[in-house]
């Protein structure tokens, strides 16, 4: 149905040499799927903020914007290129999106009426249930995933910590009532075992 495509760069601290492990699992019933490993340099000749324009980076002064699909196209090819992409082409309206899609794909393209993401049409159902369901906190908070791995990583009362004063592992609690505690970013916990 869909392709995910995961990218692991040299300077990503988290990048370790050892073994990857790819769960692959299907949102209903059996899937059929296919993995695939590619190795590859990519050289990024984008301008950087602060750099000058690189000769490879500029458009050709022979090159001319389509106005359907906006690429630039050599002046000498623009009048073809215009007639078939009008014709078989049709650039994504959505705020933010304007991808180039070809007129028999365009049905199947789809956003996301929450988030604007798009997607193919039968992806939808899957990327509502997995991202906009509300989930519910064992401390009684009802949120959208998004929102909930955030609240439970930082906020949630019920999260583990480490006491910095002891070393136990426990629930962080609520605030403290203590307003220094709270500007020293103590838990609750915290407020009480180092004070």
């Amino acid at each position: 149905m869909g392709s995910k495509i995961l990218i692991l760069k040299r300077k990503d601290q988290s990048l370790v040499a050892g073994t990857y492990s790819i769960g692959v699992f299907g949102f209903k019933g059996v899937t059929k799927f296919n993995i695939s490993v590619e190795v590859k340099d990519i050289n990024n000749n984008r301008q950087k903020v602060g750099e000058h324009l690189n000769a490879s980076s500029q458009v050709d002064s022979d090159s001319v914007e389509c106005r359907n699909c906006r690429h630039y196209i050599s002046s000498r090819t623009i009048v073809i290129h215009e007639a078939y992409c009008i014709r078989h082409n049709l650039v994504c309206q959505h705020e933010g999106c304007g991808v180039v899609l070809r007129k028999e794909q365009a049905a199947n393209h789809v956003h996301c009426s929450k988030c604007g993401q798009a997607f193919q049409q039968g992806e939808m159902e899957k990327h509502m249930k997995v991202f906009h369901e509300p989930l519910h906190c064992p401390c009684g908070v009802v949120l959208e995933k998004e929102e909930m791995v955030k609240h439970q990583s930082l906020t949630c009362p019920l999260r583990l910590i480490v006491c910095r004063f002891c070393g136990d592992m426990v629930q962080a609690g609520t605030e403290p009532l203590d307003a220094r505690d709270r500007l020293r970013g103590l838990s609750e916990h915290e407020s009480i075992c180092g004070s």
